[in-house]
Order: structure tokens, then sequence, then C-alpha cells
């Protein structure tokens, strides 16, 4: 194994500014890759993004990763949220910025080593998610990491001038290893 987590055509690596703060601005200041994320979609400065790699890089209860390609290629990022160690819990997130390579499995790769390093590494039981309605490619994504829905929201998230449809989703360890062993 390489640097980081590595799986077959990528792996997640801590966050570097030096490497990553200038496609993470990018990325999160294009609406083609934020339409489907849960962020607000405001602007997003470079000094803002710093300060998330920053904070994220220090907090105990994020873990947040870049996912690069195999030749160090950044191409999006992938989180475990609000680790709740207690009741071995929780959330998660992915998105690939890179818009050419959406839609080819690597955020599915990057969501199984994910889950993976949460119930292997932290000891958790139950992973937590959820996509916008209609977002098929995080559907998807979701359905064969091993997520199931567990509720909807109608119209939950103001986004781009209208509300949208929340899936909530839920991953249990033990069926995430029956699916990945």
């Amino acid at each position: 194994m390489g640097f980081g987590y590595e799986g077959k055509r990528i792996r997640l690596v801590p966050m570097d500014p030096d490497k990553h703060l200038e496609n993470l601005v990018l990325w999160m200041n294009d609406t083609d890759v934020t339409d489907t994320l849960g962020f607000r979609g405001t602007p997003l400065s470079r000094g803002a993004e710093q300060e998330f790699i920053e904070r994220i890089n220090k907090d105990q209860t994020n873990v947040v990763w870049a996912i690069e390609l195999l030749d160090g290629t950044h191409i999006g990022t992938s989180g475990i949220h609000d680790v709740n160690l207690t009741n071995g819990t929780a959330g998660t997130g992915s998105y690939i910025g890179r818009t050419d390579l959406q839609g080819q499995g690597y955020g599915t790769e990057a969501s199984i080593l994910r889950a993976r390093y949460a119930f292997m590494v932290l000891g958790l039981r139950m992973l937590k998610s959820y996509y916008f309605d209609g977002n098929t490619a995080s559907q998807r994504m979701m359905e064969k990491t091993g997520y199931e829905e567990y509720g909807r929201i109608k119209g939950e998230h103001w986004k781009n001038g209208e509300f949208r449809n929340t899936v909530y989703t839920v991953l249990a360890k033990e069926r995430f290893f029956s699916l990945h062993p």
C-alpha cells in the first residue's frame, strides 16, 4: 500500500494545502460541481478553503481526505463527519470535482475505502448520508457501497432557486462487510 488508503484506481490521502487547495477553490466555486452537494453555493475564497483544510486536519470528529488517482492526480474529496464514538455513528460525503471523471466509479471506490476505514479503524457501527432526489450518480454510488434508504424529506434544502427533496441513507457495518468482505 502506498501513502494513504489505496484502492485499485484511487487512494484517499490527507488534505494538503500545497497540493489540493487550488482544486478545492476551483471546484467549490463551480456550479456544475456543487449543484448536487449540500453546500450553500456561496462563493468561497482561497482563504476560506485554506482555513477549512487547516481546521479539518486538526479536528478529531471529522476525517476528510483528498481523492487522488494512483498517479497523484487530485480528483475530489471524501469525508467522515461528526464522528460519535459513543454511539458508533458518523455522517459521510464525497464528490468528484473533476467533471470529466464523474460517473466512472471513482466515487464508489472512495466510498468503499472510506467505509472500510470507518468500520475497521474508527470502530464505527453505522454511517449515515444523504443525497438530493434525482441525483442518480450519488444514488448509484450509495447503493453499490451498501447504503439503504431510510427516509425522505420533501423540499428540505434550498438550492439554486428551488427546494430539493432529500433522501437519507444508512450503512450498517454488517451489511457493508456482507457486500465487501
